[in-house]
């Protein structure tokens, strides 16, 4: 990676923390989408017991959309905030709304993604190396999805381009590759290594407090846990998100000089 690269990474990041620390309204889309999360699964799990398999089977393109309103509408909010505006997340989700129909394509694509890698790690009694095999192409083509998509968001949302045109965006990131490479890998290295702390915490808890009252130890450590890796899923969803915006703002979007320095200049 070049100096180039390390300072433009580097502003990036630095750019994604201080809007993190200054616009706390930022943080509404990922909060949203966890509790989208939260009413999916429920509604799925009451469902089986309750609805048709074909009514339960539209339960997961809604989820998989409604996620994509909200982050589409992240990635207008941080946009405002690149151009000096206070972030608002009605207009983004008008704006996200209004591109409804790439959104769709969007959304379809990625359940066809996720249904391909999940066929590809089924066993249907295959030797392990080659299972090993296929998991890694499993694996390789969601991680791609996932970073393509992540540019894919904000290519369709802050421009007039349908899903067709923001696709043929994406190969003139190469020229950016160690810059995507982070925000594909950085952020979700990090985060494993934060729940797994958070685990370890909770598992001391229990066991300092267990001698006092072991009922009560467990049922703190299970919601300490629980409470932490919300916090934690909301910090990551943000922060990919608006990393993957910024990403696309400085080195997709023409022209970008009129909105390049908005933030240092609010911060100073």
């Amino acid at each position: 990676m070049t100096i180039s690269n390390w300072e433009s990474t580097g502003k990036i990041i630095s750019d994604t923390f201080l809007m993190a620390k200054k616009h706390k309204a930022l943080y509404l889309p990922p909060v949203l989408t966890l509790l989208a999360s939260v009413f999916f699964v429920a509604l799925a799990i009451i469902g089986i017991f309750t609805i048709s398999i074909f009514t339960l089977l539209l339960i997961i393109p809604l989820w998989v959309l409604v996620d994509t309103l909200l982050e589409g509408t992240l990635s207008w909010m941080v946009y405002q905030v690149k151009n000096g505006k206070h972030p608002s997340f009605s207009e983004g989700m008008r704006r996200s709304t209004g591109k409804i129909g790439s959104l769709i394509l969007y959304t379809i694509v990625s359940i066809v993604v996720s249904l391909v890698a999940g066929s590809l790690r089924r066993g249907d009694n295959h030797s392990f190396s080659v299972q090993l095999i296929k998991g890694f192409f499993a694996g390789a083509l969601e991680e791609a999805w996932d970073i393509a998509g992540h540019l894919l968001l904000p290519a369709i949302v802050l421009t007039k381009n349908t899903f067709g045109e923001a696709i043929k965006e994406i190969p003139g990131f190469v020229k950016h590759l160690p810059q995507v490479l982070v925000g594909g890998f950085a952020f979700d290295f990090v985060v494993g290594w934060i729940y797994l702390v958070e685990f370890i915490l909770s598992v001391l808890f229990y066991l300092i407090f267990a001698g006092l009252s072991e009922t009560f130890a467990l049922v703190f450590a299970i919601c300490l846990f629980i409470t932490l890796a919300i916090c934690t899923r909301i910090l990551y969803n943000f922060t990919k998100s608006t990393y993957f915006t910024l990403l696309y703002i400085e080195h997709g979007m023409k022209p970008v000089g009129r909105v390049k320095n908005a933030i240092t200049k609010k911060s100073t």
